[in-house]
């Protein structure tokens, strides 16, 4: 099992912009997409993608016409001008929010008003919209466990707020009242926490459900807003799942970002702000923030997420065959480590119960030069961990990959990754 290392005494740190600016946290996104084509015959068990095999484009025109005749439907306005809209500007805050809405409750057992729902482009926006909004209190500030998605990291840049970080720990409560006790003693007051629940990127980590109810005890404590990333909380492959922060959240403190990328097609670049309906929405100053970065989400692709959201809404097992794939190649990967690397000395995975990815420890430094060796000398890519952490920490872990590729490119790969780590830990 998967044993991070962190300091005896949990600590937050403190880091500014500036600092952040020149970290290889925000360079690793372009390094690892250089380095693939650098090498275009390696396997790359880098990229955090969903699988080819279920994105299909030939049912866009489907899901656009379904779309289209449930909006006819539902408002009495006929199909050509339906049609025609799809191609004008319109609301900011979305076209598909009912849809999105009746998705979050069935997938969060929690009342979700559409006026609570705003449409993003993509994941991402959605989180610039949420921390430009918290930036305009001038005593506002992100907590965040260190290693962590490395687009928050860049979010927090963009918008000028200083990153509270603070080591990752089995006890994630602890780390968020550490990380607001140092933040509040500084003179920051307005504060919001990011958090992945399930199946954490980098790590592949979950949090029980004692968990997130300590978290949300921490969070109320000490006024915490808290922005719960459900990107991977569908690629579940235990028969447990736990309940989301949003669907356990009393004081309206959860705010859920999410998207479709990973469950459909991230070509669409449609996500999501929601809160339940303990929460005051703020969706209107939100819906101003938007209007001024992106105008408005594309009706285009909304009409197709929306045609997809009315099959996923009625089926119970939409992600099934994604799911099954993703586990498959998880499994593939595990035993390809075991087979290779068990026995060897100061090597560890994690073994994680869903999402993309699982994390190796190794007895030797891993970072950016030994990405460069590792794709020329054994044609494999992979993501050392410090690419991952604001302070350039987890420089013996490293991040795989395992949803992108076909199943027998996961084992090859894998082998070869394996391999070279066994050769590097006998040199220790």
């Amino acid at each position: 099992m998967l044993d991070i290392k962190h300091k005896e005494q949990l600590s937050a740190v403190r880091i500014e912009s500036e600092t952040l600016n020149s970290s290889p946290t925000l360079l690793a996104m372009d390094f690892l997409n250089d380095i693939s084509n650098r090498f275009p015959e390696a396997i790359s068990l880098a990229a955090g993608r969903p699988p080819n095999e279920f994105i299909d484009t030939t049912k866009i025109s489907l899901y656009i016409d379904k779309y289209i005749q449930y909006r006819s439907e539902r408002s009495g306005v006929g199909r050509d001008e339906i049609f025609a809209g799809l191609g004008q500007y319109g609301p900011t805050a979305g076209i598909i929010r009912d849809l999105v809405a009746t998705f979050i409750q069935r997938n969060n057992e929690v009342e979700v008003n559409e006026k609570n729902v705003l449409i993003t482009n993509g994941f991402q926006e959605a989180l610039i919209i949420e921390l430009m909004n918290f930036s305009r209190d001038k005593k506002a500030a992100v907590i965040a466990i260190d290693p962590t998605y490395v687009g928050l990291t860049g979010a927090a840049i963009t918008c000028g707020l200083p990153l509270f970080v603070v080591p990752a720990s089995d006890n994630v409560s602890e780390a968020l009242a550490i990380g607001a006790k140092t933040a509040i003693e500084q003179g920051f007051t307005h504060l919001c926490a990011y958090l992945i629940p399930d199946f954490d990127n980098p790590t592949g980590k979950s949090l029980s459900e004692e968990s997130r109810k300590d978290i949300l005890h921490i969070a109320a404590t000490y006024n915490i807003t808290l922005f719960e990333d459900v990107t991977y909380r569908l690629f579940n492959y235990d028969s447990h799942q736990y309940s989301s922060l949003l669907k356990l959240d009393k004081t309206g403190c959860v705010i859920q970002l999410g998207s479709f990328s990973k469950i459909f097609m991230p070509g669409t670049r449609i996500g999501y702000i929601a809160r339940n309906e303990s929460g005051e929405s703020g969706s209107n100053y939100k819906s101003i923030i938007k209007s001024f970065v992106s105008v408005c989400t594309s009706h285009i692709t909304q009409a197709i997420v929306g045609g997809f959201l009315l099959d996923a809404n009625t089926a119970t097992t939409f992600n099934a065959d994604r799911q099954a794939f993703c586990k498959n190649n998880r499994d593939i990967m595990l035993s390809t480590l075991e087979e290779y690397l068990e026995g060897v000395s100061g090597v560890s995975w994690s073994v994680p119960n869903g999402g993309f990815f699982l994390t190796v420890n190794v007895p030797f430094e891993f970072g950016e030069q030994e990405t460069i060796e590792l794709a020329k000398r054994s044609k494999v890519i992979v993501t050392p961990m410090q690419f991952f952490s604001p302070t350039g920490s987890f420089k013996q872990q490293i991040r795989l990959c395992f949803s992108a590729n076909k199943p027998d490119l996961i084992r090859l790969g894998t082998e070869r990754f394996a391999m070279y780590v066994k050769a590097r830990s006998n040199e220790s």
